[in-house]
């Protein structure tokens, strides 16, 4: 787990649309090392030209290329901050965030804090991918941003479980 994610307050993880930032995939900093790793290793190897001749019998390594291009654009996924802070990644939470901007622009910590949040389009749109982030801003509304965090729901769609950790 980066240095960073182990010296920071719960309150900071708190994104401004009620997210919690470590059961985010792009923050998931095992993750990243891994690709990262394998990214690196596979090109130390020069393993292109392994799957130029093993492409004849193992007809899944003919998309090498198109492997090798998922894990160069899964780079742009990762978060090397948090949504506070920004800027966080090029694909995933970015500093132009219309929910980030607009939360600053009202000088307002979070979304929780704005009356039109149950009805605000920004956060309609992140529900189809986020399902119960309005869940999570009446937890914070009511429990703070200090205390919120064991009663949040779901990060995605297909969370299994409420409040999915990522372990370093």
């Amino acid at each position: 787990m980066a240095i960073w994610r182990l010296m920071i307050m719960d309150k900071d993880l708190t994104s401004f649309c009620g997210l919690w930032c470590n059961d985010c995939i792009p923050g998931n900093e095992k993750l990243y090392a891994l690709a990262s790793e394998l990214y690196q290793l596979l090109m130390d190897i020069d393993f292109k030209d392994y799957v130029k001749i093993k492409s004849q019998k193992v007809a899944e390594f003919r998309d090498y290329d198109i492997f090798i291009n998922v894990l160069e654009a899964f780079e742009k996924l990762h978060c090397y901050n948090y949504c506070r802070k920004g800027p966080c990644s090029e694909a995933g939470c970015a500093q132009s965030c219309k929910v980030r901007v607009c939360a600053i622009k009202k000088g307002l910590e979070g979304c929780w804090e704005c009356n039109a949040y149950f009805s605000c389009e920004y956060i309609a749109e992140m529900q189809l991918f986020h399902p119960d982030i309005k869940h999570n801003l009446a937890m914070i509304k009511e429990l703070g941003t200090d205390n919120w965090q064991e009663r949040r729901g779901r990060h995605y769609n297909w969370s299994k479980q409420l409040g999915i950790r990522f372990t370093p």
